[in-house]
């Protein structure tokens, strides 16, 4: 045999941008996840109850910047859509499980596991769109005075950054 039929195998490049894309659509997961099970809750629980920085990680200083009323509407309105979330949610734990499954496949496709996560970032994406345009709604809804209000609101929380958290081991 010569030397030109033992070539080595080729390695291929590390991908960046399947591990920023990877990423990407863990932390929307995580906001979405978030936003869905904040806005969805039917009982809203004693201000002390709830979990420190919730609305936070839901909303950003968007969220902080909502009245009571605001983000109760808001919620009303996904109240009605909780079927659709929920179906969305576990579409998106399907990806999960057809992701594994294709990274543990051999011989391994790159191409089926870049479609799966661009499939699932898509569902991701389309929720917090919809999230999105409905906090927007919110805010065409209100009349110049409600308006002015929010932003200073959302104003002062960018100023002063998000409220400091509470936890059980600083109630000493």
């Amino acid at each position: 045999m010569s030397t030109q039929d033992q070539q080595p195998d080729k390695k291929t490049p590390f991908r960046w941008s399947r591990v920023v894309l990877a990423l990407s659509l863990a932390l929307n997961l995580l906001v979405v996840g978030t936003v869905a099970g904040v806005v969805v809750r039917h009982e809203r629980p004693h201000p002390e109850a709830r979990e420190p920085g919730s609305d936070l990680l839901a909303y950003g200083p968007y969220g902080f910047a909502f009245d009571d009323d605001d983000r109760d509407h808001m919620r009303q309105m996904l109240r009605h859509e909780v079927g659709q979330l929920r179906e969305n949610r576990r579409a998106v734990r399907r990806d999960f499980d057809q992701v594994v499954a294709a990274l543990r496949a051999t011989p391994y496709d790159p191409a089926l596991v870049q479609n799966l996560i661009e499939q699932q970032q898509a569902r991701v994406n389309a929720q917090a769109d919809h999230v999105r345009d409905l906090m927007l709604a919110q805010i065409a809804a209100m009349d110049d005075e409600e308006r002015e209000e929010f932003a200073d609101r959302l104003e002062a929380l960018l100023r002063r950054g998000p409220p400091p958290r509470h936890h059980d081991y600083d109630r000493d």
